[in-house]
């Protein structure tokens, strides 16, 4: 089982390709504003990725991360 913190503060964990919220015991208080702050759909999808590396599956990671070409001209000029 594999564990992470969500947003909420609260561990994920990771068992049969599931994730399950835990509560975490914190000396901090939590603000009601982030109690109510949802979860990451990207940081989950990328926590099951890496759990599943860690058990040995081959994983094709579509997710989050940093693209190694520039962003295309015409997308630029949309933007601007």
């Amino acid at each position: 089982m594999r564990e992470g913190i969500s947003r909420k503060g609260a561990k994920t964990q990771r068992n049969a390709n599931v994730m399950v919220a835990t509560t975490v015991n914190s000396k901090f208080p939590i603000s009601e504003r982030v109690a109510r702050m949802k979860a990451s759909s990207t940081l989950a999808a990328m926590q099951v990725a890496e759990a599943m590396r860690t058990e040995g599956i081959d994983v094709v990671d579509l997710g989050a991360g940093e693209p190694d070409f520039d962003t295309p001209q015409n997308i630029k000029d949309a933007a601007a």
